[in-house]
């Protein structure tokens, strides 16, 4: 006769053994989606440490005394 811990298994629909294929190959697939994401990181701030950035140049408006504007 089955006994409670049959229908246990069957209500919470956990898998015996192995995890099935397809859930095994998109355990992989992120993985290597994180792994990816983490290189592009480091390589993008070890980029911006050493490269040298030139400091910003912008044309600055002169002042125009009040002298010069009036007639």
């Amino acid at each position: 006769m089955a006994g409670p811990w049959i229908w246990r298994r069957e209500a919470s629909r956990i898998p015996d053994g192995p995890v099935p294929h397809d859930q095994s190959r998109m355990k992989r697939f992120l993985l290597a989606l994180l792994l990816l994401i983490i290189v592009i990181c480091i390589g993008g701030a070890t980029y911006l440490a050493f490269y040298p950035i030139p400091a910003p140049t912008k044309h600055m408006e002169v002042p125009v005394a009040n002298d010069k504007l009036a007639n």
